[in-house]
């Protein structure tokens, strides 16, 4: 397999690519809603393994995990065996060694054993490490980062790590990027509230057509992106700031400064690039809402 990933890299990868940085502070409360990264349709020698793999994930994505089922963690197990093996097979065929349905069985081999053996098991680790070869690759590393905000998502919370982390955050007060948003800034978001939230219930932010695998936005959720777009309203750095981790506390939300709405609206607007369905899920998990309530606070005051 290592052998495979190398010749896979050789082939795919421009010259002096180097290894993306996957580390991110993600906030499992938006994430713990997340679909499973999608297969598309594959090979007809493939099509029977994603069909197998599409009816368990349809079963235990519902469960808690590891499943406690024992059937149904073994069918998990031996369905993860058969997606790798079919992905070394095709990789040492020679008309096959460079198929894009090799990432999608080793991406899902890793899915069915995320849910069989737990994301903390040793036999997981063992398929996600074969998942992330493919990561300094220019037509996967999109797909690499939305694996790995799928996984992060079901980790075990870690309150005492959140609440630490919160109170080095409100340590110190941190300046607003700039150019520092003004009122006009602020005024033509808030206008969206009644759009997203009407009665104070989120709207339904997309659908996903037929014959499609991405999210179809309301014409709302798209203006209100559009203008997070804008520069000031910008962080570059929101990962390093925390961002993930103050979205998970409301609390820490609506004492939030300029310059930490600034950090949170950049992750609630960059997700999408990784994840298909991340705005959406900002907006109808109350994220959203949170940031503007407090956004009109800070408006009150200038």
């Amino acid at each position: 397999m290592m052998k495979l990933v190398r010749r896979m890299k050789a082939f795919f990868a421009p010259a002096g690519c180097t290894d993306v940085q996957l580390g991110v502070t993600v906030s499992t409360a938006s994430l713990s809603a997340m679909s499973p990264p999608a297969c598309p349709p594959l090979g007809s020698s493939a099509e029977p393994l994603r069909n197998r793999y599409m009816t368990y994930i349809a079963q235990a994505e519902r469960l808690a995990i590891p499943l406690v089922d024992q059937a149904l963690r073994e069918t998990g197990q031996h369905l993860a065996r058969d997606l790798l093996a079919k992905a070394m097979d095709l990789g040492s065929s020679k008309a096959q060694e460079f198929s894009p349905d090799i990432y999608w069985l080793v991406q899902s081999a890793a899915l069915a054993s995320l849910y069989a053996d737990g994301p903390q098991s040793n036999e997981f680790a063992a398929y996600r490490e074969h998942v992330h070869y493919y990561k300094d690759m220019a037509p996967t590393t999109a797909r690499v980062w939305a694996f790995d905000l799928y996984v992060i998502a079901r980790l075990p919370e870690d309150p005492a790590r959140d609440e630490a982390l919160l109170a080095r955050l409100a340590s110190f007060v941190r300046e607003p990027n700039e150019p520092v948003p003004q009122a006009a800034d602020i005024d033509e978001l808030l206008l969206y509230i009644p759009r997203l939230y009407p009665d104070g219930v989120a709207i339904k932010t997309y659908e996903v057509r037929e014959g499609t695998y991405w999210p179809d936005y309301d014409a709302a959720v798209v203006g209100f992106y559009k203008l997070l777009a804008k520069e000031c309203w910008e962080d570059v750095q929101y990962n390093l700031h925390g961002a993930g981790t103050m979205l998970k506390s409301p609390a820490y939300i609506a004492q939030a400064n300029l310059a930490e709405i600034q950090s949170m609206l950049t992750w609630c607007t960059r997700g999408e690039r990784f994840c298909d369905g991340h705005w959406g899920a900002m907006i109808e998990q109350g994220s959203v809402l949170q940031i503007l309530q407090r956004l009109a606070v800070l408006r009150a005051q200038m």
